[in-house]
């Protein structure tokens, strides 16, 4: 059907990085599920490639990968948590107040990757966004889309901009997720380091869809408790529209009565059960992060995307893209009734 357009990364087969690398440890970070499924768009591409593979993570990332990739027979580490919290809707002081916190994750996560090194002998780490998994003596490299905080004001972008090239150090190269021309990321991917850095193309597990479908689809992600506030919001907020809503909560947590006695509710979803959510779905509601707009840049869906309050990564990325017609951005909290309308009505 020529709908069915499967996009993966554009230049991977280029990068003279992979040159004889045979065996490989991927380290998504667990903070909601975007890193991890951006990364098994790569984990996926290197197993065709014959590769060996070791996946490293924590929390429900790892679940996650395990799941997805029990087939596989890879080799799977656990790493310390982060265990970052969004209990302000200020994301500079959540940053700050646990600063030490994951100081000592990264550093922790660091020791742990060379005992993983020593056993397993990998001859490449691609680590996403854990800024601890790399190691002197073996070729490393940063998954990211974010070198650059001009978002924020001068002195805090300044401030973590020095924390991040403290951090990436120990790296020997950038891949960033985006098309050469930052057409999805924007300024948020400039690099201003030393490091040198490859745009690798957008990185999504899912295939163009239809628009038309039946029903809204609520996929919810990323850290708590942002994660079960916009949960209740949205359970509330659902209940007066007579389209049927199901809820992926990307979350173990236990499922609050009003949303089973209302909706359907699925905790996890695989790749292959999310995509046919998406297909039969006239509508998504999601978070606005950088990995859900990769998804919905492939996908052509009608979607709402939320930001998560106070962190400007993703107000930044509202922002950026306010006038793309197929995706429309709220905040939190506020009233979708006409949106809704709206979107359902163009899908």
């Amino acid at each position: 059907m020529g709908w069915m357009k499967t996009y993966t990364s554009m230049h991977l087969d280029k990068i003279t990085t992979l040159t004889n690398k045979q065996s490989i440890i991927v380290a998504p970070l667990n903070w909601g599920l975007g890193h991890a499924s951006r990364s098994l768009v790569l984990i996926k591409k290197f197993i065709k490639q014959g590769k060996k593979l070791g996946i490293a993570s924590d929390g429900i990332a790892l679940e996650w990968l395990q799941n997805e990739l029990q087939e596989n027979n890879l080799d799977f580490f656990e790493l310390p948590a982060y265990n970052i919290n969004y209990d302000s809707s200020n994301m500079s002081w959540n940053m700050i107040r646990q600063f030490p916190k994951i100081q000592r994750a990264i550093k922790l996560e660091n020791r742990i990757t060379k005992k993983i090194a020593e056993l397993w002998n990998p001859d490449l780490i691609l680590s996403d966004n854990r800024y601890g998994v790399y190691h002197p003596e073996i070729e490393s490299v940063l998954l990211t889309h974010q070198l650059n905080m001009s978002y924020e004001n001068r002195l805090t972008a300044t401030a973590f901009e020095m924390q991040i090239k403290n951090w990436t150090k120990g790296f020997d190269q950038f891949w960033i997720p985006d098309y050469p021309d930052q057409r999805l990321s924007g300024e948020m991917s400039t690099n201003g380091f030393e490091i040198p850095s490859i745009f690798i193309g957008p990185l999504s597990r899912f295939t163009e869809v239809p628009k038309e479908g039946n029903g809204i689809l609520v996929i919810l992600s990323g850290p708590e408790p942002q994660r079960n506030l916009l949960e209740i919001n949205l359970s509330q907020q659902l209940k007066s529209i007579k389209e049927k809503v199901t809820f992926v909560r990307g979350s173990h947590s236990e499922i609050p009565k009003e949303l089973s006695n209302n909706y359907k509710v699925i905790n996890l979803a695989g790749s292959h059960e999310l995509q046919e959510l998406i297909k039969q779905s006239s509508l998504i509601i999601t978070r606005s992060g950088y990995s859900s707009l990769m998804d919905f840049d492939v996908l052509k869906k009608p979607v709402i995307m939320i930001p998560t309050p106070g962190q400007k990564e993703q107000e930044y990325l509202m922002e950026l893209h306010a006038n793309n017609k197929t995706i429309r951005f709220a905040k939190q909290g506020v009233d979708l009734s006409s949106l809704l309308i709206d979107q359902i009505s163009n899908a």
